[in-house]
C-alpha cells in the first residue's frame, strides 16, 4: 500500500510540474505586454503594441545540487506596482527620474522566486533565493528569443579577458553563429519595422558580468567567466588567470540575482532616454553625498604633455603641472589629473616621482580652486587599499582613475565595490578605466562617476566617428562613459595618423565640441592641451549657453563677436562661424591683414561647399545644417546620431534643438567649460 501511494504521489508532482500555467502582466502604460509559461521549464514571450520582441525566452539557474527553473513548480504569483520620482545623483540626463512599473513575483518550491518588471520602456526579471548558507552557482541560463529578421550591434570578443574597447559589428542574427565570436553587454537588437531591444544587466553585485553569443536559432544565450582559483604574474598592472574554479560564483544563499534587462524602443531617440540601468539597481545609503563633485578635467596623458612656448622642459614635473593648474584656473575648470608616471613607479604609488612636488602643487592648486586626481593601477590599489585610501585623503586627493582591470569575473565585481567603498569612507569619487561597462553601481555608490569601456580617444586611428556614432544609443544608454573627448588637431579617418607624441582625433572640431553635449559622464575629460584649445586667441573656453551677468542677461554663444566669412551655396552666413562649423578657422591676426584675409577666405568657402560637407559629415557630423549623405548603408543609428549633431551655430541649440528634451534634461556642471571657438 505504501509504495501504491508513493508511485500516486510521484505522479502527481511530475503532472504537476508540467502542467503548463501563463502568467500575464502589462507595462502601466499598456503598450508592453508579457506572457510568461510555467510548463517543464519557465518561458517569457514579450509583445510592444502588436509586435512579438521576445519569444519564448527561457531562464534557470543552476546550483551545485539542483537547477532552479528546471521542472518548476509554482506556489504563488503576488503582483505589485510602483509609480513615485526618484531623485537623481550627478545627472546625466534627468535630476529627477520616474520609476513606474507594474510588478509580477512568481514563488516556485525549493525557496526561490522570479520577479518580472515592466516598465512603459522596457522589461526586467531576476531570480530571488532564500536558501541556507552560501551556494555554488554553475551556471545561468538566459535565453532570448528574438523576431525572424532582426539584426544586432555586438562587442565581439575572443574571451572573458577584455578591456571593453571593441568597435560594434552589426550582424543578422540568421547569419550568426554559436561558433561565432561571444560579445560583451550592452548589445543593441534591430527588428523588421524599425523597433530596438537594448540588452543589459544591472544591480550586478558578488557575481559575474553576462555576455552573450549566438544559441543557434537566431537569438543569443549567456555566458559567464568562471571564478578565478590561481592567478600569476602579467607585468606591473595586471594578473593571468592560470586555473578556474567549476563554477562562476560562490554567493549567499539568501540573495537577489543581477536584473536581465530589455529596453524596448518605437524610436531611436528613445534609446537615449531610457534610465533602466539606473532604476533597477540597489539605491545608494542614506547618507550625505554632497561632497561628490562632478566636473570638467583637464587630461595630460591624451596630448603627452606636449606644452610649447614654456621655459622649461615639458613632462611629469613640477613646472609641467602648475601650467595645467594655471590654464584649469583661469577657464573655470575644478581638475586637473595626474596620469601614468606622477608616482615614484607604478607600484609604489606612495611617492611620487623625484621631480614632482606633490604636496606643493596640491597647495598650489588649493589657492586657485583646482584640485588633483591622481591615476593608479588596480594592483597598487588591491595591495594595501586602505592604507592607500587614507593616505590619498591626508594629501587632499579628491579623486581616483583606476585602471587595467581587464576581468568581469565574480572576484573583479567584488572588487570594484570594494574600492568604490572603500573610496567613499574616504571621500574620494572614482573614474574606473580599463574596466567593463557600467551594470548599476555607479548609483549604489554615487562617487563611481564614471567608466571607460568604450572604444575611445585612447584609442587614436581606431577611434572612428562611424562608430563613435553609435555610443549613444548603446554603450552611453547604460551608463556613464569616459570617452576622453576634446581632440584639436584632427583629421578624416583615413587620414589619421595618431601617435603617442602625436595624438589626432578622427572627425572635425565642432564633432569634438559637440560630444561634450551628446556624450555623457559626470567626470568629462578635455583630452588635448593648452596650447591645443587657444591657437593664436582664435579659440576661448566659456559657456555653451551663457552665464549671467551682474544684471542677470544670460549671455548667448551666438552674441559672442565672432570672425566669420560667408558660407557658399544658400548658407547663411553665420553658419561658417570659424573654429565651430567644420573646425576651420580665421585668426584675428589673418582677418586683419588684407593680403591674407582673401586667401583665407577663399580657403573657408571652398571647404563648404556640398561636396566637401559631404565628405566631411561621411566621417562625422558637422554642425552645418546640411550634413548626412545620403547613402544606402546608412542606418537608422547614424542618422539619428547627425540629427543630434547637426543645426546651428551655437553648438548647445545644435544638439539640443533636435534632441528629445527629455533625454538631455539638465546640463550638468561639467559640461559648462568647453572650446567654443571665438
Amino acid at each position: 500500500m505504501k509504495k501504491r501511494l508513493l508511485a500516486l504521489f510521484c505522479a502527481l508532482a511530475v503532472g504537476g510540474a508540467v502542467t503548463a500555467k501563463t502568467v500575464g502582466a502589462t507595462s502601466p502604460g499598456g503598450n508592453l505586454r508579457m506572457e510568461i509559461e510555467v510548463a517543464d521549464k519557465i518561458s517569457y514571450t514579450v509583445w510592444s503594441g502588436a509586435d512579438k520582441v521576445l519569444d519564448a525566452c527561457t531562464l534557470s539557474l543552476t546550483l551545485a545540487d539542483r537547477t532552479l527553473g528546471e521542472a518548476p513548480r509554482l506556489r504563488s504569483v503576488k503582483r505589485s506596482s510602483a509609480d513615485e520620482m526618484l531623485e537623481r545623483r550627478n545627472p546625466t540626463k534627468d535630476a529627477v527620474v520616474r520609476n513606474c512599473y507594474n510588478a509580477v513575483q512568481l514563488r516556485f518550491a525549493g525557496d526561490y522566486a522570479v520577479e518580472f518588471r515592466l516598465f512603459d520602456d522596457g522589461v526586467a526579471y531576476r531570480f530571488v533565493t532564500s536558501l541556507p548558507g552560501e551556494v555554488e552557482v554553475l551556471g545561468e541560463e538566459c535565453r532570448l528569443g528574438l523576431p525572424a529578421g532582426s539584426e544586432a550591434w555586438l562587442s565581439e570578443v575572443n574571451g572573458f579577458r577584455s578591456m571593453y574597447e571593441e568597435p560594434y559589428t552589426r550582424v543578422a542574427m540568421s547569419g550568426y553563429a554559436p561558433s561565432d565570436k561571444m560579445s560583451y553587454l550592452p548589445v543593441l537588437v534591430g527588428m523588421p519595422g524599425g523597433k530596438k531591444l537594448l540588452l543589459a544587466e544591472s544591480d550586478v553585485r558578488d557575481y559575474p558580468c553576462m555576455f552573450v553569443r549566438s544559441d543557434g536559432r537566431g537569438g543569443f544565450e549567456s555566458l559567464f567567466p568562471r571564478v578565478p582559483k590561481e592567478y600569476g604574474p602579467d607585468g606591473d598592472r595586471s594578473l593571468k588567470v592560470l586555473s578556474e574554479e567549476p563554477y562562476i560564483a560562490r554567493t549567499q544563499g539568501t540573495r537577489t540575482f543581477p536584473w536581465r534587462l530589455a529596453v524596448v524602443a518605437e524610436e531611436d531617440a528613445d534609446l537615449i532616454e531610457n534610465e533602466l540601468v539606473w532604476l533597477l539597481a540597489a539605491p545608494a545609503a542614506d547618507t550625505d553625498w554632497e561632497w561628490v563633485k562632478p566636473g570638467l578635467v583637464s587630461w595630460d596623458w591624451w596630448n603627452g604633455m606636449r606644452l610649447s612656448g614654456v621655459d622649461f622642459r615639458a613632462g611629469r614635473n613640477t613646472e609641467s603641472y602648475r601650467y595645467y593648474i594655471d590654464f584649469a584656473a583661469k577657464y573655470g575648470v575644478p581638475y586637473i589629473i595626474m596620469d601614468e608616471g606622477w608616482s615614484a613607479s607604478t607600484t609604489d604609488v606612495f611617492r611620487p616621482n623625484p621631480d614632482l612636488d606633490l604636496p606643493g602643487l596640491i597647495a598650489y592648486g588649493k589657492e586657485r580652486n583646482v584640485q588633483i586626481v591622481l591615476w593608479l593601477t588596480w594592483l597598487a590599489v588591491e595591495k594595501d587599499m586602505e592604507r592607500l585610501f587614507t593616505t590619498l585623503e591626508e594629501w587632499g586627493i579628491p579623486g581616483v582613475k583606476i585602471d587595467f582591470m581587464d576581468r568581469s569575473d565574480q572576484w573583479m565585481v567584488n572588487y570594484y565595490e570594494r574600492v568604490t567603498k572603500c573610496a567613499a569612507d574616504h571621500h574620494i569619487f572614482v573614474d574606473w578605466h580599463g574596466s567593463y561597462t557600467p551594470k548599476g553601481l555607479f548609483r549604489t555608490y554615487p562617487n563611481l562617476l564614471t567608466y571607460e569601456a568604450v572604444l575611445g580617444m585612447e584609442q587614436g586611428g581606431r577611434c572612428k566617428p562611424d562608430n563613435s556614432n553609435y555610443l549613444p544609443f548603446i554603450r552611453n544608454a547604460v551608463g556613464p562613459m569616459d570617452f576622453t573627448p576634446g581632440g584639436m588637431f584632427c583629421s578624416q579617418p583615413e587620414d589619421n595618423r595618431s601617435t603617442g607624441s602625436n595624438p589626432m582625433a578622427s572627425g572635425t572640431r565642432a564633432y569634438q565640441l559637440a560630444l561634450y553635449v551628446v556624450f555623457e559622464s559626470p567626470f568629462q575629460m578635455m583630452a588635448d592641451n593648452k596650447a591645443a584649445f587657444a591657437i593664436d586667441g582664435s579659440w576661448k573656453v566659456g559657456w555653451f549657453t551663457g552665464s549671467e551677468d551682474a544684471a542677470g542677461n544670460v549671455e548667448n554663444i551666438d552674441d559672442y563677436t565672432v570672425t566669420y566669412v560667408p558660407g557658399s551655396g544658400s548658407r547663411k552666413a553665420t553658419d561658417i562661424v570659424g573654429g565651430i562649423s567644420m573646425g576651420y578657422y580665421i585668426t584675428e591676426k589673418a582677418w586683419s591683414d588684407p593680403e591674407k584675409r582673401d586667401a583665407a577666405v577663399q580657403f573657408v568657402e571652398y571647404m563648404t561647399t556640398d561636396d566637401m560637407v559631404n565628405k566631411f559629415a561621411g566621417g562625422a557630423p558637422t554642425a552645418l545644417k546640411s550634413g548626412l549623405p545620403e547613402a544606402a548603408d546608412t542606418d537608422s543609428l547614424h542618422a539619428a546620431a547627425v540629427t543630434m549633431f547637426n543645426g546651428k551655430t551655437g553648438m548647445a541649440s545644435a544638439v539640443q534643438d533636435a534632441l528629445n528634451q527629455t533625454a538631455r534634461g539638465v546640463l550638468f556642471a561639467s559640461v559648462k567649460d568647453v572650446v567654443t571657438g571665438t
